[in-house]
């Protein structure tokens, strides 16, 4: 059957079905002019400076080449890589390709490359990247998911001795790098009672970023600002003050959300495991948290120390003391606020789920729901059984995700925040567990 949706893309039947990847690149095509015979010469047709366009046609304002056949390694990262509880941080979204090259035409420093224009590479930093992949829906219908936009960091080529052994690196990054970049030293005080996200809106609006946003909205006032540091500085400091998290997006798209967050017990979107769940984990990393805080010590700049203290926790675990001198809001109150509500979450060691690995290729029609995760918002259900023993099961917050793809080969990792496990728990009615007509209820 023929592809219904986008024409080009990359698709491989160990993907595990109807996926299709596209990997596009806003390189434009062209060849500098050569005297005497060449390749591209096409006195005959009327043209002597090369081929046409190539590819897919691009999206309106740009000239993008479909790059996906070339593709043999492609990993990208969305969110953060370990879970801190409600301090976790998200870093820069990254994309690493390699593209096989024999024919030298990915090599910014091959002269007649057809990315050659005018002579410079258009194989340069600074050079757009999507990718994205489409599902089918139906017989004649696609669905439409980006995993990565960003830009080139650097294209680089190794010399290599047989053709076959040729290949392009590219490492692409999001807007986080345009973030840090900004940064124009101390300015005049301001911004005295911003909320978190009106902090946001000012930096943005300060150093003139016009990239998309979503911006939950905050009741946490801050002090004045002198914007001092780099915009994405700024805008992790006025996060943590508001204990949300923030994190460019796969569609490029600056996202904030604030402390409620963490405590919105929404139900899973998508099950893994065993025996309910789509059978498809290959992997999974299991911890009791080292980031225990049952004794906590928070204070703004110039404010008293406020003290958040779990007694409980701190006779039968000890004393783990988590202090912040340097928080961003109006008031002691709201320090306080800040340190309570940090103990409610991370008062009590977890033993939790950091990281689990799936291979869809097992349940191809997991594809939707994997790639429509939504950082923070959405939880993920994991289930372990091993043979006779009781269920392992726990509901955690999504983080991080990260593709990881060859011809061969297409696994994500999911990285998990406040994942409790529960086992060996009392449950009403009729459950898998139930083992009543053998004297134990309480497996």
């Amino acid at each position: 059957m023929a592809w219904p949706g986008t024409p080009g893309g990359a698709f491989s039947p160990h993907w595990g079905g109807d996926i299709r990847l596209y990997v596009w690149i806003a390189i434009s095509a062209g060849s500098t002019f050569t005297w005497g015979q060449s390749d591209t010469d096409n006195l005959d047709a009327g043209n002597v400076w090369g081929g046409g366009s190539v590819g897919p046609a691009p999206p309106a304002g740009r000239l993008w080449v479909d790059v996906s056949c070339d593709v043999t390694q492609l990993q990208t990262h969305l969110g953060g890589t370990r879970s801190d509880g409600a301090l976790s941080r998200a870093e820069a979204g990254t994309c690493s390709l390699t593209l096989a090259d024999p024919n030298r035409v990915y090599d910014p420093l091959n002269p007649d490359s057809p990315w050659q224009y005018g002579g410079r590479s258009r194989l340069a930093p600074g050079t757009p990247v999507w990718v994205w992949v489409e599902t089918l829906s139906t017989e004649s219908t696609v669905d439409a998911w980006r995993i990565f936009t960003g830009t080139v960091d650097t294209w680089q080529e190794d010399w290599a001795l047989h053709k076959q052994e040729r290949s392009a690196q590219v490492v692409a990054s999001d807007a986080t790098k345009t973030l840090v970049n900004l940064d124009w030293g101390e300015q005049v005080s301001q911004g005295a009672g911003d909320t978190a996200s009106e902090r946001i809106a000012r930096i943005l609006s300060h150093y003139g970023y016009t990239g998309p946003t979503d911006l939950d909205t905050s009741a946490i006032t801050l002090q004045a600002t002198t914007l001092a540091q780099s915009a994405w500085e700024l805008i992790g400091r006025a996060t943590d003050d508001e204990l949300g998290f923030v994190w460019i997006d796969r569609m490029g798209v600056l996202q904030f959300r604030n402390r409620d967050t963490w405590k919105a017990l929404s139900p899973p979107v998508l099950e893994l495991g065993c025996p309910d769940g789509h059978d498809a984990v290959i992997d999974a990393d299991v911890t009791s948290s080292g980031s225990i805080r049952n004794a906590i010590y928070a204070a703004n700049a110039g404010g008293t120390v406020q003290v958040a203290k779990s007694d409980p926790s701190i006779t039968v675990y000890g004393t783990h003391n988590y202090k912040r001198t340097d928080l961003g809001m109006q008031n002691d109150s709201q320090a306080g606020v800040w340190a309570t509500f940090l103990l409610q979450l991370q008062g009590f060691p977890r033993a939790q789920i950091e990281q689990v690995t799936v291979r869809p290729a097992f349940t191809p029609e997991m594809w939707p729901d994997l790639l429509g995760l939504n950082l923070i918002e959405d939880r993920v259900r994991v289930q372990w059984q091993p043979p006779g023993e009781p269920l392992v099961d726990g509901v955690a917050r999504v983080l991080g995700v990260d593709h990881t793809i060859s011809r061969f080969t297409w696994e994500l990792d999911l990285g998990l925040a406040l994942g409790d496990l529960f086992a060996r728990v009392f449950h009403w009615g009729p459950h898998p567990n139930d083992r009543l007509t053998q004297g134990n209820v309480w497996v």
